[in-house]
């Protein structure tokens, strides 16, 4: 991340917390959220096309930040194989995205506004590829980010070096799950979210996706966790004490120490999950297996491997 990036990330971070009154942080009605998706490249391609103010943007990202500003501010990076699967969990409420450009140019920092659309993503090059258009006004946060902007139109097709494709959620827009709400309390439900301690008991999670989660301590007591995805998730020490856990995805989760006593889990196959010193008296179990999954007591059972594990 080159020293710009951070000192923007830094920048937005704090502005926003200082300018943020601690009620609306901590207000379970909070209804939107401040948040961007940044991807980072050592260069991007812009091209042109025949048709006015339509242009393609492709960049192989070496890096992918999740960016929070409100109702908790955050920063999580975000595996790169990870951003296309994920996309309608992030960005599926809206058709076109408020998006941000950003490249070295001569004059320092040199940016150009956009509406994109859904990437297309080649994993075996690992390029994306978003059409693009002029955007006739910007939102907000994009903004403030401060670089010198030219127009769209301005631009001839070729490389951009040290690129950054900043895409804004637009004051919540984003993240829809069964109830329509997108926070609990002050967690942002989507993934990579970053919420330890957050308190989220009895909350109906169902089909909410946590993928690559950060909930160490957090309380999700009496929680219904009905296909609900914690995917690589951390939820070290977390409470899931008499929560429903039905058709829901652990793989590579980390729950050590957690408290699982009188959950109920059903239709369940944990892989590469850790369950090291976890709590699980009276967890009630059906149709649940093992594979590569290490236990309370740090033993390992591989009893429910197949062939495609």
């Amino acid at each position: 991340m080159n020293s710009y990036f951070r000192a923007t990330l830094f920048g937005l971070l704090i502005s926003t917390v200082s300018s943020t009154a601690l009620s609306d942080i901590v207000s379970d009605r909070v209804d939107a959220i401040d948040q961007l998706l940044v991807y980072g490249a050592s260069s991007a391609t812009w091209e042109t096309s025949a048709s006015k103010d339509a242009y393609v943007v492709g960049l192989k990202p070496e890096a992918v930040k999740l960016l929070g500003i409100r109702p908790r501010p955050f920063a999580s990076a975000v595996p790169v194989t990870d951003v296309a699967r994920i996309w309608d969990s992030l960005f599926s409420s809206q058709g076109e995205i408020p998006a941000l450009l950003t490249w070295s140019g001569q004059n320092g920092e040199t940016g150009v506004q956009l509406w994109i659309g859904a990437p297309s993503y080649d994993a075996q090059s690992g390029e994306f590829r978003f059409a693009a258009r002029k955007a006739p006004k910007t939102t907000r946060l994009l903004a403030s980010l401060s670089v010198h902007k030219k127009p769209a139109a301005a631009l001839a097709s070729g490389t951009l070096s040290g690129a950054h494709l900043y895409l804004d959620d637009e004051q919540g827009r984003v993240i829809r799950y069964t109830d329509g709400h997108s926070v609990v309390g002050s967690c942002v439900i989507q993934p990579y979210t970053r919420c330890p301690r957050a308190y989220l008991a009895g909350a109906d999670l169902a089909r909410a996706d946590l993928t690559g989660a950060y909930l160490a301590f957090a309380d999700i007591a009496r929680a219904n966790l009905r296909n609900t995805l914690f995917a690589g998730a951390n939820m070290e020490g977390a409470s899931l004490q008499d929560a429903t856990v039905n058709e829901s995805s652990f793989d590579n989760a980390y729950l050590g120490d957690a408290n699982l006593s009188y959950s109920h889990w059903s239709n369940i196959a944990l892989v590469n999950t850790n369950l090291r010193g976890a709590n699980v008296h009276e967890m009630q179990q059906a149709n649940v297996t093992y594979c590569n999954v290490t236990l309370p007591d740090g033993s390992v059972d591989n009893s429910g491997c197949t062939p495609s594990h």
